[in-house]
């Protein structure tokens, strides 16, 4: 009887997988409250769908206004723990990337949620910050930049601890990098060619080119971003490898 069930019991004690995200921040210059509402409807059910489908339950990433806070609060409720990891001092954050996204009419929007994540309102969240300074102008991206790196160092030494998969989800409108930070320098660096993926015909800002690909939301795709292993029983869970560096 027990041989019978051994396989659902180390199912059952197998700790959840982790994911470090990225997203487009929401601009309330580019999107008033009923495109936000609609592009959040869209993120938020894809998100539902990937966490469910790779069984996260351990979620890092920063909280800028839009797609951070969507994917986190969709986390949450799904019952996940959010680790925010953020790349300076939390008010500097607030001023630069948070308050941003509140479309017309709306002042306080992205804060109020911003404040309800961390004060654990939706659910575990602890809070890291990578630098209390107060970086000056010309490093800002460079803050960017490092800090989403930081959180995917944190990523996967949790799930080195807890031998489980760790993960990657980008919400990227599919366009060419033009900074040295932001969703989509983490899509370009980290994504692979392969592996499963969503897009949507939707935009996160307002008009821009578009990409040889068409300017898309996507959700995606899950690759591993580096080397802590899926235990045994995850073997079968597999995607594209993301470099590190």
């Amino acid at each position: 009887m027990l041989d019978s069930n051994l396989d659902v019991l180390i199912d059952a004690l197998h700790p959840r997988n982790v994911a470090v995200i990225s997203g487009h921040l929401f601009r309330g210059s580019e999107l008033d409250a009923a495109a936000q509402d609609a592009t959040e409807s869209k993120i938020r059910e894809a998100a539902e769908k990937l966490f469910a489908a790779h069984n996260v339950g351990f979620v890092y990433g920063a909280l800028a206004s839009g797609s951070d806070i969507i994917l986190a609060e969709t986390a949450l409720k799904m019952g996940a723990e959010f680790e925010a990891v953020l790349p300076f001092n939390t008010e500097r954050f607030v001023d630069m990337s948070v308050k941003i996204g509140d479309p017309p009419g709306e002042p306080g929007k992205w804060e109020k949620r911003f404040r309800a994540i961390l004060d654990g309102m939706h659910g575990p969240c602890s809070l890291t910050i990578m630098d209390t300074q107060d970086p000056a102008e010309r490093d800002v991206d460079g803050y960017f930049f490092y800090g989403f790196r930081y959180a995917a160092g944190c990523a996967l030494q949790r799930a080195a601890m807890l031998q489980t998969a760790c993960g990657l989800i980008v919400v990227s409108d599919n366009t060419e990098p033009d900074t040295v930070a932001g969703a989509n320098r983490v899509f370009a660096d980290c994504a692979g060619p392969a592996g499963p993926s969503t897009s949507f015909p939707i935009r996160t800002s307002g008009p821009r080119a578009p990409s040889a690909a068409g300017a898309k939301l996507r959700s995606g795709p899950w690759c591993f971003c580096g080397t802590a292993p899926p235990a045994p029983r995850r073997a079968a869970l597999r995607s594209t490898s993301c470099s590190r560096s």
